[in-house]
């Protein structure tokens, strides 16, 4: 019985270890791959940040685009489901007829199903940020006037 509720404990407490990536992940058509922020996009090319700087890939060259979010998401709705039936099955196995007493596997049963339940809204969350920003139109930077004239200030 401690060696059930010792991995079910692991198995809720697990999550907090694993990183899951806010970068999306672009697999070019000659198999190379570069990850990084979406920022935008126009009709050939996308722009996004990776810890070298902005680059600008060009539509025609992406063969694949895997965005943020998916591990969390399947993580997530894994945890909800194992919580919802350990719930469920728990209240049926310990409680056959008219009980006032909860199952002893509840809080655990609830705190697997809520922990799952947060995995999978922001999974969603950061999946749904990356595709927006993907339909997202670039904006021109703004291109500096100088006419000329330089101003030096000196104190």
């Amino acid at each position: 019985m401690k060696t059930r509720l010792l991995k079910i404990i692991c198995f809720i407490l697990m999550p907090a270890f694993l990183h899951c990536s806010t970068a999306a992940t672009f697999t070019l058509t000659d198999r190379s791959e570069i990850s990084g922020k979406i920022l935008g996009s126009d009709d050939e090319a996308v722009y996004i940040v990776t810890p070298e700087g902005r680059k600008k890939i060009a539509r025609s060259g992406i063969h694949e685009i895997d965005h943020p979010g998916k591990p969390a998401m399947i993580l997530g709705g894994a945890l909800l489901a194992m919580g919802l039936s350990l719930m469920f099955a728990t209240e049926q196995k310990e409680c056959r007829e008219d009980c006032s007493f909860p199952a002893p596997y509840d809080p655990i049963a609830l705190a697997t199903a809520v922990s799952g339940a947060g995995f999978f809204v922001g999974g969603a969350y950061m999946w749904r940020t990356s595709r927006v920003a993907l339909g997202t139109p670039m904006a021109q930077e703004p291109k500096t006037v100088s006419f000329g004239f330089e101003f030096q200030y000196r104190f």
